[in-house]
C-alpha cells in the first residue's frame, strides 16, 4: 500500500478532532509501510527461489553435457574440464610444486574384442559391458580421482596421489601373475566374460595432457600385442621396440 493510498483510505469522520485524524492517518501509514515491507520481503524471497532454481538447472545442464549418459562417468568434455581444474590454478598456471607431492597416474584402457561382443551378442550386451566396466572402475576410484569414458569402449582413470606401482598392485592377479581388469557381465540370462587391455603412465608436470595420453596409449598397445587382458606400465623400452 502506497502512502498516497493511505491518505485516501484514512476516511476521516466530520466530527473527528485533529488529534484523532492524525492518529488515524498515522496508523494507516504504519500499515502501508508494513505492507510494503512484506511485499518487498516476499519479492526478495521469490527472487532467491528463482535464483536457486536457476543455479540448480544450470548445474544439472552442466552435469548433462559433461557426463556420459550410458555409464554415468565423465565424457571427454567432462574429463578435459576436470583435468583442467586439477592442473591449473585460478591464474591458469601449472602447479608444478603441487604435482611433485600429488602425483597423477593415468590408466587408459579399452574392452578386448568389443566389436565381436556387439556382433555376437548384440548391442545390448555391448552396452552392459560398458556399464559394467565403468562400475568396476568407479569402484576402484577414490575421492579426487577421475573416471571417464573418452568414447566408444575407451576409458581413462586418473589416480591422484598414486604411484604407478600402487596401481599395478591394485589390479594384480596373483594367479595369473599380471595386472588385469576382467569381469563377468550378465545379459538376458547369459554370462559373458569381459576382459580389458590397459596402459599406465604418469603425468609429467608442464606437459600437454595429449602427451600423457599418448604414452598411456603406447602402453595399451603393448598390452594388446602381448595377448590382451592385462595392464602394461609405460617405459622407454616401449619406444625402442616401436622404432
Amino acid at each position: 500500500m502506497s502512502l498516497e493510498r493511505a491518505f485516501t483510505e484514512a476516511q476521516f469522520e466530520e466530527n473527528e478532532s485533529f488529534e484523532e485524524r492524525r492518529e488515524r492517518l498515522h496508523k494507516k501509514i504504519e500499515e502501508s509501510i508494513a505492507d510494503e515491507a512484506e511485499h518487498l520481503r516476499l519479492e526478495k524471497k521469490l527472487w532467491e527461489l528463482d535464483k536457486q532454481n536457476l543455479l540448480r538447472q544450470i548445474k544439472e545442464l552442466q552435469e548433462q553435457v559433461t557426463t556420459d549418459k550410458l555409464t554415468q562417468t565423465k565424457n571427454r568434455r567432462g574429463f578435459e574440464e576436470e583435468i583442467g581444474r586439477i592442473l591449473k590454478t585460478s591464474e591458469g598456471k601449472i602447479m608444478e610444486k603441487r604435482h611433485v607431492k600429488n602425483k597423477l597416474s593415468f590408466l587408459l584402457l579399452d574392452i578386448d574384442n568389443f566389436k565381436k561382443i556387439n556382433d555376437t551378442h548384440g548391442h545390448a550386451a555391448g552396452d552392459e559391458a560398458l556399464k559394467r566396466v565403468a562400475e568396476v572402475l568407479k569402484g576402484h576410484a577414490r575421492e579426487g580421482d577421475i573416471v571417464s569414458r573418452l568414447g566408444g569402449d575407451e576409458f581413462v582413470v586418473v589416480f591422484s596421489g598414486a604411484e604407478e606401482e600402487d596401481i599395478m598392485e591394485k589390479f594384480f592377479n596373483k594367479d595369473e601373475k599380471k595386472a588385469e581388469i576382467g569381469m563377468d557381465v550378465d545379459v538376458r540370462g547369459r554370462t559373458i566374460k569381459i576382459t580389458t587391455s590397459g596402459g599406465l603412465t604418469s603425468y609429467e608436470p608442464g606437459e600437454e595432457i595429449d602427451d600423457t595420453i599418448a604414452r598411456a596409449d603406447k602402453a595399451l598397445y603393448a598390452s594388446k600385442k602381448a595377448g590382451r587382458n592385462q595392464i602394461t606400465k609405460y617405459s622407454e623400452a616401449l619406444e625402442q621396440k616401436e622404432s
